[in-house]
């Protein structure tokens, strides 16, 4: 093995274990939304705003 091809190795291991944590930090922030009863807020603000498109609001 070469020191490129070394490196290129280690560059996807860390790029994997990046992508790994972002998408643990992102289902727990999610799972919290949740917990704190955000989707219905946030679904009575997407009816809200689409009433205003169409007019009825």
């Amino acid at each position: 093995m070469t020191i490129f091809q070394d490196a290129r190795k280690k560059g996807r291991r860390y790029f994997f274990v990046f992508y790994a944590a972002l998408v643990f930090i992102s289902f727990a922030f999610i799972a919290y939304g949740l917990y704190r009863g955000e989707s219905g807020i946030l679904l009575k603000k997407a009816i809200r705003i689409c009433m205003e498109c169409i007019g009825l609001g």
